[in-house]
């Protein structure tokens, strides 16, 4: 009813029968503009958003999308009074990576403007199969192509609902969080074990165990310890994973330049997993 109020200034108005979410997709299909940005329907744009955004694209050229600062509020509009883990500076293609790993996400959704050839080149094309990450393993993928700028003043609202009848995806619910911590275990593991061997060692060089690796094997191992690193106990399933998928050509290195027998990886899973982190 809101929406068909605008009908004559909006070019196409899709309604869906179940707000089920995964119709991005379908949405950026249908756009034809240069540029796409997403606002959630709990969410607000202050009206010099987009025009801020664009012209902050046309003045760097090499940049593919341009996020900004947020203000997140309750149920009603109210600021609330937390640390905005949304709100900080720019950097490089690669501190951006480190920073995602021991901070976790920093862009908020609702904030982007992104060039639309990119946006369909990182977006699944059947809907994603995150719940509570989709857009976090979507800035991953992008930062170790391209240069995103982030304007440094809030420019949008956040909406968090939790409360008895009604919780969103940025509601710390149980469900949520164990949702977000599978996912981002597995984002982890993914992302780490195809990352460019050079990329890695830039975005990760202070937490290099060897600053000047450059052997195949060793640098799995590099990954292998860096995976170990994470803040959240829980994502140390990343490790294990890949340990999993790449034992057979780290072992020798492991063992031989690292000092890592095979006894200590075993030793390490048996106190990593899900049982106790969340009650």
């Amino acid at each position: 009813e809101k929406l068909m109020k605008y009908q004559d200034r909006i070019d196409e108005i899709h309604l869906f029968d179940e707000n089920r979410g995964g119709t991005t997709g379908f949405l950026i299909g249908q756009a034809t503009g240069d540029y796409i940005a997403i606002i959630n329907s709990d969410d607000v744009w202050k009206s010099v958003k987009l025009e801020k955004q664009i012209k902050a694209l046309q003045e760097n050229p090499g940049a593919v999308a341009c996020f900004t600062w947020c203000n997140r509020v309750d149920e009603s509009g109210k600021e609330l009074e937390e640390t905005n883990h949304f709100n900080i500076k720019n950097r490089t293609k690669e501190e951006w990576m480190n920073y995602f790993y021991f901070n976790g996400n920093c862009f908020a959704y609702s904030s982007i403007l992104i060039r639309k050839d990119i946006f369909m080149e990182y977006t699944e094309p059947n809907g994603s199969r995150f719940r509570q990450l989709p857009d976090f393993y979507k800035w991953i993928r992008i930062v170790q192509d391209y240069d995103i700028v982030v304007l440094e003043e809030p420019l949008i609202k956040v909406r968090v609902v939790n409360n008895k009848t009604r919780k969103n995806v940025s509601a710390a619910s149980r469900d949520n969080l164990l949702r977000h911590f599978n996912e981002e275990s597995w984002i982890w593991y993914k992302v780490i074990s195809d990352m460019n061997p050079e990329y890695f060692k830039k975005a990760f060089y202070n937490q290099l165990v060897d600053k000047n690796v450059s052997n195949e094997s060793a640098i799995l191992c590099e990954k292998l310890f860096v995976l170990l690193q994470t803040k959240v106990e829980y994502c140390k399933l990343a490790a294990v994973f890949f340990y999993y998928d790449y034992c057979h050509e780290m072992k020798d290195v492991l063992e031989e330049r690292y000092g890592f027998a095979r006894r200590d990886m075993f030793d390490l899973i048996a106190k990593i997993g899900p049982c106790s982190y969340i009650k």
